[in-house]
């Protein structure tokens, strides 16, 4: 027998409608740097009302943004967006992978690999994590490439209403 709708299972969600979440998502990649903002404050709010229950896609899509925003409008120096991309860099690596993770540890090339997460993105964030900092052109190269919109355009699409 069919469940009635008011008896299925609902599923709380942070946005208002399936609108919301589309305009935030569209605004996230776009070029203009005002929508970005746009959608980064959307975010907040959704934080805001969902707590740290936010999904960790679109979590790590606005650390990103709001480094790309923060770079192109040119009040920070290199160090520091250097540290801004880094951090986002290994949110990104490690919250993604988080959940393929075990009670046994295993290999994060091995998680990363899982997602088509490329090897040189976890050597970049393994390097910022243990060794020097990276280059500037190579941290804002994972935008270019387009690997957080990539991977997490794929996670966001999971986790859409």
């Amino acid at each position: 027998m069919k469940k009635k709708s008011s008896e299925r299972r609902r599923h709380v969600v942070a946005w208002l409608n399936k609108a919301e979440w589309d305009q935030v998502l569209e605004n996230l990649y776009s070029k203009d740097s005002a929508l970005q903002r746009y959608a980064l404050h959307r975010i907040s709010a959704w934080k805001g009302r969902y707590a740290n229950s936010t999904p960790v896609a679109v979590d790590c899509t606005a650390d990103l943004v709001r480094c790309q925003v923060l770079d192109r409008s040119k009040q920070l120096d290199g160090d520091d967006l250097v540290l801004l991309y880094g951090a986002a860099l290994v949110r990104f690596v490690n919250l993604i992978t988080e959940r393929q993770q075990g009670k046994t540890a295993r290999p994060l090339r091995r998680l990363a690999g899982n997602l088509n997460i490329p090897e040189w993105v976890v050597d970049l964030r393994h390097d910022f994590t243990h060794r020097k900092l990276p280059t500037l052109k190579w941290l804002t190269r994972l935008h270019s490439v387009g690997i957080f919109a990539e991977v997490n355009c794929s996670i966001l699409i999971l986790t859409d209403i």
